[in-house]
């Protein structure tokens, strides 16, 4: 499945993962990234990412840091 994420709020420098949470709890990687240093934090950011999941399966699309704070989340 691919993925369109727009996501504001970020501080600076972090660095986030984008995730897909299955109706069985299963959390799955679909991309990452570095918010720019230079980003003011109300700037929005899209990320592009796949995940091999089916679109029923899907519970909610998630974001969260590396540290595994979750940032923000989407029910499906």
């Amino acid at each position: 499945m691919r993925i369109s994420a727009t996501v504001s709020g970020l501080l600076p420098g972090e660095r986030c993962r984008l995730l897909v949470r299955t109706v069985t709890g299963e959390r799955i990687l679909a991309g990452g990234w570095v918010v720019s240093p230079a980003a003011p934090r109300d700037d929005a950011v899209t990320v592009q990412a796949t995940a091999l999941v089916a679109p029923e399966d899907i519970a909610a699309i998630q974001v969260e840091n590396t540290e595994g704070v979750l940032l923000a989340s989407v029910p499906a």
